[in-house]
């Protein structure tokens, strides 16, 4: 499980909390991170990881899109059989 998944669920509660933009809704959030703060000696990136989550379920930044995966002949030997694979290009011909 990633530092995104981890916090999602926390951040989603204190927008669901905290509907208006505010003082109290910034508060609530800077009290829901549940790791040490960066300028208290905390690591940075997962507090990174949690500044753009909030980000991104404020609608402020679009969603996390699935990495793209390779075409399945692009790393098996199906890459030399042009039947399964139309990306083969044919150099003994």
């Amino acid at each position: 499980m990633g530092w995104r998944q981890k916090f999602s669920h926390r951040i989603e509660r204190v927008l669901s909390a905290y509907p208006e933009p505010g003082k109290a809704r910034d508060a609530a959030l800077a009290l829901a991170y549940p790791l040490a703060a960066p300028w208290r000696d905390g690591p940075p990136y997962p507090y990174r990881v949690w500044r753009d989550e909030i980000a991104r379920q404020l609608g402020i930044k679009p969603a996390v899109r699935a990495p793209r995966h390779a075409t399945r002949c692009a790393y098996t030997l199906e890459l030399f059989d042009q039947a399964r694979c139309p990306l083969t290009i044919d150099l003994f011909a």
